[in-house]
């Protein structure tokens, strides 16, 4: 094994100091304070998570001793992942285990690696003079393989139904500072690696940098952020299909740019219709939802059933009937391709649950990062443990869809008709290997 020196000399000095620690009694005591909200406000728990009580228990018992606040913190994300539910939230950065990353106290890793079918890679980089390259694949770091060091983050990332797609999407985003949350907090690293350019097994050495001293060495790099609207929307017709690109169902930026669901889907489907388009594709990628109009106001275009499709539920178990709404004049009768991946989650992912049900549409890509049959989410009850003060979000209503016939999964995502990952050359050299095969399916039809 060939080794590479990408740093002076590591200096062996302590990197922080945690004077915080919490008693056994005190920690057990949170948690089972976590378990008891989790129970009285999410609706969902045990609709998908029928051993959650059992499996939370677990974590308590294996408190043994005194915790540091890190140690607590893994406990407080391991217990609600256990629920099962993607829209929950562990701490704020003003708590005692993410403070440190913003005020410059805590040091972490200097890399920016993702996550990409069940790999790690290194993707950005914020080091004078190394010799990693992007889309170099990282086999361990300080002796832990890639294998054992996801176990851990997933362990402690909530998702809908442990959907590793979703997963993924969220460790690509924040990668560094989990791994220094759940993993370990290191002075520096020891990275195995597979060159990307020639498939040799080499090593790289680095030190735990700060969040201005990552800065300072972070590259600017050109950006293709799109700007007013079309931060939350594209629709054009192309050759005769139609393109529509949902970004985002955000409520800052709907209310921002006045965007209302009604109006902008009765343009876009009024405009297929007079254009004679007869193919459609729906790219929903990476939106991870927002305002559920977006999905309900969608319905009068994709189908004509009647009665009941979803029911909300909410934590104090009140319930509301949601009635298919009438069919639109100008609903489709075409072809659609709808684009999902693990970044599409919430109200985005039952869209895609909707195309697949109600409609004739081919689902490309990865599997969806919200559970098909329903999730808790919309409003959210803030708790904070008595002892640690550490700030949990449980979500509080149950959506509950009905008339699943085209999938029958359980604590899935929408799966995919033709499963498509973009490798990592496709990824480094911006190739939509998704919206290709869209339009080789669109062709051929």
């Amino acid at each position: 094994m060939r080794s590479i020196k990408i740093l002076a000399p590591l200096f062996l000095c302590p990197l922080f100091v945690f004077a915080q620690r919490y008693a056994q009694e005190q920690v057990k005591e949170d948690l089972k304070y976590l378990i008891k909200q989790i129970e009285t406000y999410n609706p969902a728990l045990y609709a998908y998570n029928q051993d959650f009580s059992k499996k939370a228990g677990e974590v308590v018992n294996s408190v043994n001793g005194e915790l540091s606040t890190f140690e607590v913190f893994r406990k407080v994300a391991e217990i609600a992942t256990l629920s099962n539910e993607g829209h929950f939230g562990l701490g704020v950065w003003e708590d005692e285990a993410h403070e440190g990353i913003l005020n410059n106290k805590f040091k972490y890793m200097p890399l920016a690696p993702i996550v990409n079918d069940g790999k790690i890679y290194v993707w950005d980089t914020f080091l004078d003079g190394n010799s990693l390259e992007r889309g170099d694949e990282i086999l361990e770091i300080n002796g832990k393989t890639t294998k054992g060091i996801l176990e851990i983050l997933n362990r402690h990332t909530p998702a809908d139904g442990g959907i590793l797609t979703y997963k993924q999407v969220q460790l690509s985003k924040g990668f560094p500072w989990m791994y220094f949350l759940f993993v370990e907090q290191p002075e520096s690293f020891k990275i195995k690696l597979k060159k990307r350019s020639t498939g040799q097994i080499e090593s790289a050495q680095c030190n735990a940098a700060t969040i201005l001293e990552r800065n300072a060495k972070r590259k600017e790099e050109p950006t293709h952020k799109k700007e007013g609207k079309e931060q939350v929307y594209e629709f054009k017709l192309v050759n005769g299909y139609g393109l529509l690109t949902l970004k985002t169902f955000n409520r800052g930026l709907l209310e921002k740019y006045e965007i209302e669901a009604d109006e902008l889907y009765e343009g876009i489907f009024k405009e297929l219709e007079e254009s004679g388009a007869e193919h459609l594709i729906v790219d929903l990628r990476d939106n991870n939802g927002g305002r559920n109009e977006f999905y309900e106001d969608m319905l009068p275009y994709l189908t004509d059933k009647k009665g009941v499709f979803k029911t909300s539920i909410s934590w104090k178990g009140k319930e509301k009937k949601h009635k298919y709404p009438s069919t639109s004049k100008y609903a489709f009768q075409g072809k659609t391709y709808v684009l999902i991946n693990g970044g599409k989650f919430s109200s985005a992912s039952v869209l895609a649950r909707f195309f697949k049900e109600y409609t004739n549409a081919t689902l490309i890509g990865e599997e969806a990062g919200g559970r098909y049959e329903g999730f808790a989410g919309g409003s959210a009850e803030y708790i904070f443990l008595p002892n640690s003060k550490y700030r949990v979000t449980i979500p509080r209503y149950h959506a509950v869809f009905h008339d699943g016939e085209k999938q029958t999964t359980n604590n899935r995502g929408a799966l995919p008709d033709y499963e498509v990952i973009p490798s990592m050359d496709a990824l480094i050299n911006e190739r939509d290997v998704v919206m290709e095969k869209a339009l080789e399916l669109l062709a051929s039809n």
